[in-house]
């Protein structure tokens, strides 16, 4: 499981990294500076950037 955040979010803190591992403990979290609660709206690139990274260049391959 991905976890992407924007580190000026009020929304996602320190606080929620253990529950969130209690429930997924694989998750990975990655958190994108100079983004606050939108990250796909406010970095695009950045987002989508670590979504393919993430899914290993397999995201051109998936379809609807």
């Amino acid at each position: 499981m991905l976890w992407i955040a924007g580190g000026e979010s009020p929304y996602i803190t320190e606080a929620h990294e253990g529950p969130m591992r209690a429930l997924f403990p694989r998750t990975v979290q990655v958190t994108l500076k100079g983004a606050g609660h939108w990250v796909h709206s406010e970095q695009p690139e950045a987002f989508t950037a670590t979504l393919r990274h993430f899914l290993g260049g397999r995201a051109a391959t998936v379809r609807a």
